[in-house]
């Protein structure tokens, strides 16, 4: 009976380790595709920051150019790629 008892909490021992072996390995999968999906976002955030920043020089630029007459760069190409 001993025996058959132990067995059976070693049997109830080892289910309980592949199951967090299990649950450790579907963690470490998630973490890795959110880590992938985080990575994307930032690349995304930084390349509307840098299409806002341009389309704030550009429009710094026009409006330059709209008061004063300044041209862009000394460009008058540039200067209407800004009003663009």
């Amino acid at each position: 009976m001993v025996i058959v008892v132990v067995g059976v909490l070693i049997g109830i021992q080892v289910a309980n380790w592949n199951e967090s072996q299990l649950e450790a390995n579907r963690s470490r999968g998630f973490l890795e595709r959110i880590s992938s999906d985080l990575e994307k976002e930032l690349a995304s955030i930084d390349n509307s920051l840098d299409y806002v920043g341009h389309s704030l020089a550009n429009g710094e630029a026009a409006l330059a150019w709209a008061v004063g007459g300044k041209l862009t760069e000394g460009s008058a190409w540039k200067t209407v790629l800004a009003f663009y």
